[in-house]
């Protein structure tokens, strides 16, 4: 588990924990909403892409990308246009997480960074925190 800080001067601590109790709140929950809001209110309008770690890729993925590197080393695969590829087996498996990632199936736009980050931290704010990170597999922090 890591800890985020920020300095602020004492009023605008005093401040902050006084909404907080107005809102029936402790200051660390508050804390946790303002961040997952702002992400929400910061990336509302713009993408952000972060390159995945390899603990973030799914099993699927992983299975996909293995198989995407064998059919790159046959030959002619370059000479494959994107159908042909497809027909052999080759999908695209994005080496990044971003809020505006488009997905072929569904034809639209889908959110795997901001959305699910700002989620967990609004339960936070809720829930007893567990660091177990499951959701990331073999995550060490």
């Amino acid at each position: 588990m890591k800890t985020l800080s920020i300095n602020l001067s004492d009023y605008d601590h005093a401040l902050l924990a006084r909404i907080a109790k107005s809102e029936d709140r402790r200051l660390d929950d508050l804390s946790y909403i303002l961040l997952a809001k702002g992400l929400e209110l910061l990336f509302c309008d713009s993408s952000v892409d972060v390159q995945k770690i390899e603990e973030e890729f799914t099993e699927q993925e992983l299975k996909q990308r293995d198989l995407n590197k064998e059919l790159a080393a046959t030959p002619g695969w370059c000479n494959l246009d994107l159908d042909m590829r497809k027909e052999k087996g080759y999908k695209n498996v994005s080496e990044y997480l971003s809020n505006r990632s488009y997905d072929v199936n569904a034809s639209s736009y889908v959110d795997d960074l901001i959305d699910p980050l700002t989620e967990k931290l609004l339960s936070y704010a809720v829930d007893v925190i567990d660091d177990t990170t499951e959701d990331v597999e073999g995550f060490e922090s």
